[in-house]
């Protein structure tokens, strides 16, 4: 199963829920991807990331719907965040379910490779 939302509000991991197929899962990964504070060797507060919110969920579920195939994901999550994003705070989430971690992580390292593809304006706030 596939989700993936786009978000204009933090990530907070303990509000969300992941339901698994029990029967099949043998590994789930999470990766967090944080914003850091600097950006090109400045100190920034926050970077404001933009771009049409139809236009990138449909992107999202069409990169996550072919690399949960290809892997046979058990399940798949990713929470996009959009708008200003502290320095600190996640702007990204994705979960994998797989039955073995070798495709877990195969699944996740390909989404994440190709996930720059995907056009997304970010803005580093001072």
């Amino acid at each position: 199963m596939v989700r993936v939302f786009v978000i204009h509000r933090p990530i907070v991991r303990e509000e969300i829920v992941f339901p698994l197929e029990p029967k099949r899962t043998g590994a789930i990964l999470e990766y967090f991807q944080v914003v850091r504070g600097e950006a090109g060797g400045h100190p920034i507060r926050a970077i404001r990331f933009e771009a049409d919110r139809e236009l990138l969920r449909a992107s999202l579920i069409i990169l996550a719907n072919r690399i949960a195939q290809h892997y046979e994901l058990t399940e798949f999550e990713c929470f996009r965040r959009m708008g200003e994003v502290l320095s600190g705070e996640p702007c990204l989430l994705v979960r994998v379910g797989a039955v073995h971690r070798d495709e877990a992580y195969r699944a996740m390292n390909e989404f994440l490779d190709e996930l720059r593809s995907i056009a997304i304006t970010a803005n580093p706030v001072a």
